[in-house]
């Protein structure tokens, strides 16, 4: 048989067609040069449900994070992980190792601008203050893509005017059926820290907790304690989203008021001028958490 005819049956057979691009090692591959071949390449890459499974665009399986074995075979979208970092790796591995600094570790165990800037992530590898165009544009597939397999379907989202004070606003249960996807979670992260705020807010941060089977991470035990007036079955969320507002500080030395102000107003400054490095062109201001209005719960009874 002439080898060019074998190749073409091969290639034209959907099931072997998976197993040759299902063996790829770079995810990326997939996702960036494959379906530039050909036309045909391209429509099989976006109608096969195990490659759009592979590329964490359709979920993979019917299990769920909060299965009680879960630990075992969730995974995280790689290339998520290698082109957000520190953003993807540390919230949902729990892991604090050589990531974040040892001040950000002791005020928030979080991230603000200052942190997110020293991530490196890749969207903001742009020239000067812009974005990197590839990862910036409308189109790019990162903001489709599932950030776990199994999915996050489910996020309590909880706003925090003072992060020193104790919550005052109601938390907020937003189920995603269909999985929450890269872009609104990103879209979230830039809506808490770039959107105007009042002027006793120095600045801001996010802080996030995924929950994975049994959920007895220390971040995870520490949240489920403070929603102690929540029925157990009220609790069962797979991402706890926290944005944060830090406060100026009250004074009754006027020797130190204008420097508080001095250092809101460098903060300021900085927010300013790297915003535009991670800003996505998909942004949607209309989809991040607290603007959903479908399958959203709220619990006004919750600390």
């Amino acid at each position: 048989m002439d080898s060019s005819l074998a190749s073409c049956r091969v290639f034209s057979t959907p099931e072997l067609f998976d197993e040759i691009l299902l063996s790829v090692d770079y995810m990326g591959t997939l996702v960036a040069s494959v379906s530039l071949v050909c036309k045909a390449w391209n429509q099989h890459v976006n109608e096969s449900p195990a490659i759009q499974r592979a590329l964490f665009f359709l979920p993979g399986c019917s299990k769920a994070l909060s299965d009680e074995n879960a630990e075992t075979f969730f995974v995280v979208n790689p290339l998520l992980r290698m082109h957000f970092g520190p953003l993807i790796h540390e919230p949902l591995n729990f892991s604090r190792d050589n990531i974040w600094t040892r001040r950000a570790r002791a005020a928030t165990d979080g991230f603000d601008i200052k942190e997110l800037k020293g991530m490196g992530l890749s969207i903001s590898r742009g020239d000067g203050n812009q974005a990197d165009e590839r990862f910036a544009r409308k189109e790019a597939s990162w903001r489709r893509m599932l950030i776990t397999q199994p999915p996050i379907r489910t996020v309590a989202y909880l706003p925090i005017n003072n992060a020193f004070d104790p919550p005052v606003h109601p938390l907020e249960r937003i189920r995603l059926p269909e999985g929450l996807r890269m872009g609104r979670l990103w879209d979230t992260i830039y809506h808490a820290l770039w959107t105007s705020h009042q002027d006793d807010v120095e600045r801001r941060g996010v802080r996030m907790a995924l929950r994975v089977g049994t959920g007895s991470s220390l971040r995870w035990s520490n949240i489920a304690r403070c929603c102690s007036k929540l029925p157990s079955a009220d609790m069962e969320v797979d991402l706890f989203f926290q944005k944060i507002e830090y406060n100026l500080w009250p004074t009754d030395d006027e020797a130190d008021r204008p420097s508080r102000r001095g250092y809101k107003v460098n903060w300021d400054k900085m927010q300013s001028q790297i915003r535009s490095k991670f800003y996505s062109e998909g942004y949607d201001e209309e989809r991040v958490f607290p603007n959903e209005t479908q399958g959203k719960e709220v619990f006004e009874e919750w600390w």
